[in-house]
């Protein structure tokens, strides 16, 4: 389960963010996997040969960052968000074009 603790790596210094909001959706899909085969008079079938299920978990976090942090990121080089899930940590990282894109939003406020 994601936790409600998010940290902005702003050039690797971390900077907390505050959670106000947490969506949580379990998404499932199910695929047929299939295979065509020959019968004996030379007609193909179409036979199903198994199921591949997946699952996975949607979390979407909204959270205000404090306007000197945002300061911080309008001058940053490397931007990372990380997110805990019990004692695991999960970091993702914008891309220079993202965070290009982020500066100039920031630059309006």
């Amino acid at each position: 389960m994601l936790e409600d603790r998010v940290y902005l790596l702003i050039d690797g210094k971390p900077f907390h963010a505050k959670v106000e909001d947490v969506q949580f959706e379990r998404l499932s899909s199910l695929d047929e996997k299939r295979k065509d085969v020959l019968t004996a008079d030379s007609t193909k079938v179409s036979v199903v040969t198994g199921y591949d299920r997946n699952e996975s978990n949607s979390y979407k976090l909204t959270y205000m960052v404090n306007p000197q942090t945002v300061e911080k990121i309008k001058t940053c080089s490397k931007l990372q968000f990380r997110y805990y899930a019990g004692p695991d940590m999960i970091t993702t990282s914008m891309n220079r074009y993202e965070l290009n894109t982020l500066k100039k939003v920031l630059e309006n406020y």
